[in-house]
C-alpha cells in the first residue's frame, strides 16, 4: 500500500512551515478587524520605539508677543521646558485554543472568525486605554508651569437630554478656545445611547446650529466643530481591578469626552504580531494575538469631560 499524497494547505508552493499560510491569513485578517474596530486611530499623539520600556515626549511652554523699543536688545524669551515619559503597558493578548478534532470535522472557516475577534478585541483594549487616559487628562492639572488644566462640564442631564448634551459640547468648546487649544484634531466620544440621542435632535444636527448629520441615517457627523465619534469604549462605571492600576477610576458619570489630539499620547513598542504554538499534549493549537503599548496624559487643557455630577 502506496502512501497518500497529503497536500498542506497552509504551506507555501508544498515547502517549509505547514502553518506559513495560515499565519499570514490569520495575521493580515487579524489586522484588518483592529483597523475597523479602532475608533481612536490618527486621533492622539503616537510614537514607536524599536527597543526600551518608554518614549519621551517633549513639553514646551508658550511664547508672549512684546513691543520691540526702537535701539533695544533682543536677548530672547525664557521658555518652560518638560518632559514625559509614557512606559509600555505590558503585552496585551487576545488568544484562541483550537482543538484539532473540532476543526478536522467542522465545515465552518474557525481561523476566520477567530481573527475578526481577535482584531476586534486589541482594538476595545486599545480604545478603552487611549478613553481612560483622555478622561484623567481632563481631570488633571498642567504638566508645564504656565500651561491650562484640563476642564470637567456638569450637566445633570448629559445622559438623557440631547438638547443639554448638544449645549454641553458646545461649551466644551468654548473650553478648548479659551486655552487657545487648535481647531483642528477635534473630537468627541460619546456611548450609542447619548449618539443616538443626539442624532434624533433636529437641532443638534441642524446646519445653522453649527451641526452636520443626517436624521434619517440616525448619523450625526460634526457639533461645534468636534468630529463626533460613537463608541462602546467610553468607560461609564467605577474600574477597580484593571490589570494596570493606572486606568483605575471612576468615570460613572461620565456622558462624553472631548478630546483634541495632542491631549494624550500613546507609544508602541511591539506592533499586531502573531504566535501559533501546535501542543500534541492537549490535542489543539494555541494562536495568540499581541502587542505592546503604553498610553499617558500630554497636554490636559486638551480634553474636557462632561459629566452628570
Amino acid at each position: 500500500m502506496s502512501d497518500f499524497n497529503v497536500s498542506r494547505t497552509g504551506q507555501v508552493e508544498q515547502t517549509g512551515d505547514a502553518t506559513a499560510l495560515f499565519r499570514k491569513n490569520y495575521l493580515s485578517e487579524v489586522i484588518s478587524a483592529y483597523e475597523t474596530k479602532l475608533v481612536t486611530s490618527g486621533k492622539i499623539q503616537e510614537r514607536s520605539i524599536q527597543s526600551g520600556k518608554s518614549a519621551n515626549f517633549p513639553l514646551i511652554g508658550e511664547l508672549a508677543a512684546q513691543m520691540h523699543v526702537p535701539g533695544a536688545e533682543i536677548n530672547g524669551q525664557n521658555v518652560n521646558h518638560g518632559e514625559t515619559d509614557i512606559f509600555i503597558d505590558g503585552v496585551t493578548i487576545a488568544d484562541v485554543a483550537i482543538a484539532d478534532i473540532d476543526q478536522a470535522m467542522s465545515d465552518i472557516d474557525y481561523r476566520g472568525k477567530y481573527s475578526a475577534k481577535a482584531g476586534s478585541a486589541l482594538a476595545k483594549a486599545e480604545d478603552r486605554h487611549n478613553l481612560i487616559t483622555g478622561l484623567k487628562a481632563a481631570r488633571a492639572t498642567a504638566l508645564l508651569t504656565g500651561n491650562p488644566d484640563g476642564a470637567e462640564i456638569v450637566g445633570a442631564n448629559f445622559k438623557t437630554s440631547a438638547a443639554d448634551l448638544a449645549a454641553g459640547i458646545f461649551d466644551a468648546a468654548q473650553t478648548m478656545d479659551e486655552k487657545e487649544v487648535p481647531e483642528e484634531g477635534r473630537y468627541f466620544y460619546v456611548r450609542p445611547a447619548q449618539y443616538r440621542l443626539l442624532a434624533q435632535n433636529l437641532d443638534a444636527i441642524n446646519k445653522n446650529h453649527g451641526g452636520a448629520g443626517a436624521y434619517s441615517e440616525g448619523t450625526i457627523l460634526r457639533v461645534a466643530g468636534f468630529e463626533m465619534v460613537k463608541t462602546n469604549h467610553l468607560p461609564v462605571t467605577n474600574l477597580t481591578a484593571e490589570l494596570v492600576s493606572k486606568y483605575n477610576g471612576d468615570f460613572s458619570t461620565t456622558a462624553g469626552l472631548a478630546m483634541q489630539m495632542e491631549a494624550i499620547g500613546c507609544v508602541k513598542l511591539m506592533d499586531i504580531g502573531l504566535q501559533i504554538e501546535p501542543s500534541v499534549r492537549h490535542q489543539s493549537t494555541l494562536v495568540v494575538a499581541r502587542m505592546a503599548k503604553g498610553h499617558d496624559i500630554l497636554r490636559p487643557e486638551c480634553a474636557v469631560e462632561l459629566k452628570t455630577a
